[in-house]
């Protein structure tokens, strides 16, 4: 990681101590949030990569500053007729969970209601998009910070969607019982 003096000043350290949180915000600009929301597949498609790049460049340890737009957006291309944008958009969110740990906290609620209905997605590979963001969040954020809204899926008229709502608290039960117990 390439740390200059201005980008030192915006850092703080992560829950372990170990290594710098750094304002990614400034980074992510008008363009690449343009070209998300209003561009051609392509310019989606490499957006979506410099985020990546962005957070990657950040060793994945990034300060939740600034991110509100970006959040808004995802949560909105979650749902996109687009498939192969949605699957990068979940990908996404699986990276922002990992590169924000606690601090993804503010952007829960948003980002779950959002991202919990392509469980059911009729494309497989969304499907399993979906499943595996969810695990990353299990395993970076705890089964209790998701568990809540999960109740709300397994009572709609969705079978696929109540079953794989199901299927994602049997497969992290032994998690939850360590959170209630």
């Amino acid at each position: 990681n390439k740390c200059d003096g201005d980008v030192m000043n915006n850092e703080t350290m992560n829950n372990d101590g170990l290594l710098p949180r750094v304002d990614v915000s400034k980074k992510i600009t008008p363009n690449i949030l343009k070209d998300i929301r209003d561009g051609k597949w392509q310019e989606k498609k490499e957006a979506c990569e410099a985020i990546e790049k962005i957070l990657a460049d950040a060793g994945y340890k990034v300060l939740p500053v600034g991110l509100n737009e970006i959040f808004k957006l995802i949560t909105t291309k979650l749902s996109d007729g687009n498939k192969n944008l949605v699957k990068m958009c979940i990908v996404l969110v699986g990276k922002f969970i990992r590169s924000l740990g606690d601090g993804f906290n503010k952007y829960i609620k948003q980002i779950a209601l959002a991202l919990l209905p392509n469980l059911s997605d009729k494309m497989p590979t969304v499907r399993e998009e979906c499943q595996n963001c969810l695990d990353i969040w299990v395993n970076y954020l705890g089964i209790e910070s998701i568990v809540m809204f999960i109740p709300a899926f397994m009572k709609t008229n969705n079978f696929d969607l109540r079953t794989e709502s199901f299927k994602f608290i049997t497969r992290h039960a032994n998690k939850l019982n360590k959170t209630i117990g």
